[in-house]
């Protein structure tokens, strides 16, 4: 595995002993909403960390939803000019990637076995479970979407400011 390009950033991110990364990729399923919103959050809570975000089954060049949009305007930030593109190796190298549900993790994995993925809500310390698209759910499940982002990204954060 040691052509794969991200090891060194996992190796600085194992438990025990976490530090920030260069880079950080959110991968959703179609990058309109879930992984969208991650990295608007992100972009704004982490500023000196690059972040980029892409689906595994995106359709390259798709806005964010108009929900995703009204829920991180709600907070300030914008998806007025996301791009939905799809997974690609290069997005990967040197990179951090964090996967909103077990199955993009392992879609990636079969798709990138040289490559190593986390789960976006074990890396901050959580319990792993997944987050679930919201599409179709209504603002409000986009909101708590949100703040269930905010608070994981807050989490990884704290976790690498701590170096624990």
């Amino acid at each position: 595995m040691s052509s794969s390009g991200n090891e060194g950033v996992l190796d600085e991110c194992a438990p025990g002993r976490r530090r920030k990364p260069r880079r950080v990729c959110f991968v959703c399923t179609a990058n309109m909403c879930r992984s969208a919103m991650a990295h608007a959050a992100f972009a704004a809570l982490a500023p000196d960390i690059a972040v980029v975000s892409c689906g595994t089954d995106a359709w390259p060049g798709s806005p964010a939803t108009g929900d995703a949009r009204r829920a991180v305007a709600e907070r300030g930030w914008s998806l007025e000019d996301h791009a939905a593109r799809a997974d690609a190796r290069e997005l990967f190298t040197d990179t951090l990637v964090l996967c909103m549900t077990r199955q993009h993790r392992d879609t990636l994995a079969q798709r990138y076995p040289d490559l190593a993925f986390e789960l976006f809500t074990e890396a901050g310390g959580g319990a792993g479970d997944e987050l679930a698209d919201p599409v179709g759910a209504g603002l409000a499940a986009y909101r708590r979407m949100r703040d269930r982002i905010v608070a994981e990204i807050e989490a990884l954060l704290s976790r690498w400011d701590a170096g624990t």
